[in-house]
């Protein structure tokens, strides 16, 4: 479905995902271009990204991941590339929707747990990577927060945690 915030209305969207999947990251670029990425097609994790247009209705294949995964989380940089964190298969990744092209960035540090079903908001040059499972259930659920900053390329150590532990959440950032 797409949402009309002018109108206030919902339209039924006739464009479909060129992968049936779940389990998906996704993101929106600087151009307003939607990216659903990996995800599940309930027999194994995916590494495909797909492209949907608003201004042209159109969905288009890109450049996949260098990692099939499902459950990870996805977050637009001020710098207008796409990062991508965590999910079963554990990678760290940047796409770059200029070159159509993905890249491997700073894994969490060896001493933080993988995590599957985080979430991740940017803020500038940082993203906050939220919450998550390192079992893929609620009991391996986080409550730590984690900082990546883009223009380095590193990680900090966790901030303040969570005052419970979540996955599978959302995140979003108010000015």
């Amino acid at each position: 479905f797409i949402y009309d915030s002018t109108t206030k209305t919902w339209q039924t969207d006739t464009t479909i995902d060129l992968v049936a999947r779940f389990d998906v990251a996704s993101a929106v670029d600087a151009s307003g271009n939607i990216y659903i990425i990996d995800g599940s097609n309930g027999s194994s994790a995916l590494a495909e990204v797909t492209k949907f247009d608003p201004a042209t209705n159109t969905v288009v294949q890109v450049a996949s991941t260098g990692t099939a995964r499902l459950g990870a989380a996805a977050a637009t940089g001020a710098d207008g590339r796409i990062y991508l964190f965590g999910g079963a298969g554990n990678s760290d990744e940047v796409y770059n929707p200029t070159t159509n092209s993905w890249s491997s960035i700073a894994a969490l540090p060896a001493a933080l747990p993988a995590l599957s079903f985080e979430s991740a908001v940017a803020d500038g040059s940082t993203i906050y990577v939220i919450g998550g499972t390192t079992t893929g259930d609620a009991s391996g659920a986080s409550n730590k927060v984690y900082a990546y900053d883009t223009l380095t390329n590193t990680w900090s150590a966790p901030l303040a945690s969570l005052p419970t532990a979540v996955f599978g959440a959302t995140a979003g950032l108010v000015d």
